[in-house]
């Protein structure tokens, strides 16, 4: 097989697109990942609840439990001062 100047430069630019559609593959696998990943900590994000929200309102749970405790009176007692 004899080769001229016509065959390499077929054979550099096949070598070429091949190069280029492999890089293509794997950047488009690679992104894709990573965008996947961004709307996953976009949607973590959106879904959780903050610290200083958190506390603020478990204070404000924790003060409702104890008022409840302390003004709570059993039926009994209840149904005896009723009567």
């Amino acid at each position: 097989m004899t080769s001229d100047s016509g065959t390499w430069w077929l054979v550099v630019l096949l070598l070429g697109f091949a190069t280029g559609a492999l890089i293509y593959l794997i950047k488009r696998s690679l992104f894709g990942r990573v965008d996947k990943l961004d709307e996953a900590v976009k949607r973590l994000d959106e879904t959780t609840v903050k610290k200083p929200t958190y506390e603020k309102d478990k204070d404000k749970l924790t003060g409702d439990i104890e008022r409840i405790e302390r003004d709570y009176t059993p039926r009994s007692v209840h149904d005896k001062s009723y009567d």
